[in-house]
């Protein structure tokens, strides 16, 4: 009988220990936010190899009404690529809607979606290609009458400021504040160096991987006509691939934070910044802000997630790097450089930049920006833990916070129509320097193969009081 009562208790006691140990790893498994729960406001599933978001961008305007863009991927095989989803939230009341946008911004204290269209001109019946700026209606859709139109270039010609021409792309809208109607458009070129009998035999011998210089230029757009195209005064080498990852205007000018390299070459990876004088309508000469190891086949520097704010004059950079040396060729094993992989910031005025500084020895992805206090924060995710955050004080940064304990979190970058990797996440303050959050995560389904995973794309609010 004592026998009998003694397995009882221990069952009991087993059970009880077995339910504990499930609950905390299903609580584990969650994401865990330091103040608002996580909203999911959608999800995706995956149908294939390509089948995934490909862009998220959150933003606020003046009146704190919050507006998220988000665009699937290039390759999908239905129409979901022909539109982009749009969630707007006014006072905690979601809606969503889909509209055939290409990107969006804050112009003036008000969302504006734009998209590039075909111009047909009724004097010669060419076509031309051009960018409309739309206004969003109460209903969610886009305005019945673009705001902005503006040509960017003839279809089928060549423009006589690239004489060497191969393709063009935009990449992003400027929107000048308290200038209605004045932008800055953001974009690259291909420019051939095949007029060379050297780099035309290269480029027959390398299969078309040859002879071509990748470069970035700005045009101004004035009252829906561009008076200008600038390129980037920059000395390229056949092969080099010039590209602006990031950018911000402040007053009369536009700061930018890019990435030079060779393309299929061992060559170090270069950080510059370049900055956009709007009165002088000039670029001035980029500055290296930090180069990267020449690689090898034993060794990997990978340099990248460029993100730039700036206060004033000051300018702030950040950006992730992974050193690793390949240590056993039997199984492929690369290990890292704890002293030199990390997230990095360094910051700059009148061209006169600091040394850059390791602010965290592990993470991918990160974002600096500004509260309306003027204090600087970095966001960026932890691999298989969530997102983390520190901010600058007076003399030195705060301690790391996980703000968003999520292992599920997507690390991937995401890919804008320009070709470079944009952010897996994107952040926005309001005006009562509230943090609005939106990231994708893996969900827990599968549809077929384990790879092929759905995605969610998450909202969350965070308070300032959370991260002191």
């Amino acid at each position: 009988m004592k026998a009998h009562a003694n397995k009882i208790i221990c069952t009991h006691i087993l059970c009880f220990l077995l339910l504990t140990f499930s609950a905390l790893w299903a609580n584990d498994a969650k994401s865990h936010f330091v103040s608002s729960k996580p909203l999911v406001l959608h999800t995706i599933p995956v149908h294939g190899r390509f089948g995934r978001y490909n862009t998220a961008e959150i933003f606020c305007d003046a009146e704190n009404r919050i507006t998220v863009l988000c665009k699937f991927g290039f390759w999908d095989n239905d129409n979901r690529k022909e539109s982009t989803l749009l969630f707007v939230s006014d006072k905690g009341k979601w809606d969503k809607s889909k509209v055939p946008c290409w990107g969006g911004m804050i112009n003036d204290g008000v969302f504006q979606a734009y998209r590039m269209e075909d111009i047909v001109q009724p004097d010669d019946n060419t076509r031309r290609m051009g960018i409309s700026v739309y206004n969003i209606e109460h209903d969610l859709s886009l305005s019945s009458k673009p705001t902005n139109t503006f040509e960017i270039f003839e279809i089928g010609k060549r423009d006589k400021v690239f004489k060497q021409e191969e393709s063009r792309m935009i990449t992003d809208v400027v929107p000048l504040s308290r200038n209605p109607g004045k932008f800055f458009v953001v974009g690259y070129y291909v420019e051939s160096r095949l007029l060379n009998p050297i780099n035309f035999i290269l480029y027959l011998a390398s299969a078309g991987h040859h002879g071509y210089v990748h470069r970035p230029f700005g045009a101004i757009v004035e009252q829906d006509e561009i008076t200008g195209y600038y390129n980037t005064p920059e000395k390229l080498k056949v092969n080099d691939h010039s590209s602006i990852i990031d950018y911000v205007a402040s007053g009369s000018k536009i700061h930018f934070v890019g990435e030079k390299n060779k393309e299929y070459s061992y060559d170090p990876h270069i950080i510059q910044y370049l900055s956009f004088d709007l009165n002088k309508k000039h670029w001035k000469k980029p500055v290296e802000l930090f180069r990267g190891h020449k690689g090898s086949e034993k060794l990997r520097d990978d340099i990248g997630a460029l993100s730039l704010a700036c206060d004033n004059n000051i300018v702030y950079c950040s950006w992730s790097r992974n050193v690793a040396d390949l240590t056993s060729e039997k199984d492929w094993t690369w290990t890292n450089r704890p002293d030199e992989s990390g997230i990095y910031f360094c910051s700059g005025t009148n061209n006169q930049w600091g040394e850059p500084a390791i602010i965290s020895k592990s993470g991918d992805h990160p974002i600096v920006l500004l509260d309306k206090k003027s204090t600087v924060y970095i966001f960026w995710i932890e691999r298989y833990k969530g997102l983390s955050c520190k901010h600058k004080t007076n003399t030195a940064w705060s301690d790391t916070i996980l703000l968003v304990k999520d292992p599920a979190i997507r690390i991937r970058g995401m890919f804008f129509p320009g070709g470079s990797p944009s952010q897996p996440f994107s952040i926005a303050v309001d005006n009562d320097n509230n943090f609005h959050i939106i990231y994708i995560r893996e969900s827990s389904g599968t549809f077929g193969e384990e790879e092929f995973k759905p995605e969610e794309l998450v909202y969350v609010k965070v308070k300032p009081e959370t991260l002191k």
